[in-house]
């Protein structure tokens, strides 16, 4: 029996399509900036696929071996006996639940927005570590990379606080986040 799982149309054509197994978070940035017009900036380009792939290591649909940039993601074989379908990019269109003249934001866009910044926390968290770890091997530069970690750290710090103040927002407004 086969899982049917729905999955961006971008990594959907990376790794189903073009069969992709054994890379880097960077050779797979270069690959979809070769397939994709619509990424003009190579490190938002990583972040979404880094999301991506966080949510399919997650799941596990995919392994990790490695650590920092010598990481590399592998199809799991709970990935091979699941069947995949591209997911088509929605388009731009959130109907609020109110709309006047005072733009009053949509519940879906709320929660939209605390996605976006749940995926910038864990991409946030995990350029501490890789900081961390390469302060540790690189002892010359050891206080710049402390530096740029704390930096990132008070990054982190932003992020969640959106985050719970979103969370407090929806619980007002009894809002439900169904997940499928």
């Amino acid at each position: 029996m086969t899982n049917k799982t729905l999955l961006n149309e971008y990594i959907y054509t990376l790794l189903i399509e073009e069969g992709l197994d054994g890379f880097t978070v960077l050779c797979l940035r270069d690959e979809l900036l070769k397939i994709s017009g619509e990424f003009n900036d190579v490190v938002e380009a990583r972040k979404f696929l880094y999301r991506h792939l966080l949510q399919l290591e997650q799941k596990g649909l995919l392994e990790t071996k490695g650590q920092g940039r010598k990481k590399t993601y592998h199809k799991s074989e709970l990935f091979k006996t699941t069947e995949f379908k591209p997911k088509r990019r929605k388009s731009q269109k959130i109907e609020a639940v109110k709309r006047s003249h005072n733009k009053t934001l949509s519940l879906d866009e709320l929660v939209w927005e605390r996605r976006k910044y749940e995926a910038e926390l864990a991409i946030a968290l995990a350029e501490i570590e890789e900081f961390q770890l390469l302060s540790e091997r690189l002892p010359s530069q050891k206080s710049s990379l402390l530096r740029l970690s704390e930096e990132t750290r008070e990054k982190s710090v932003r992020y969640l606080a959106k985050i719970n103040v979103l969370n407090q927002a929806l619980k007002l407004s009894n809002y439900v986040d169904i997940k499928c």
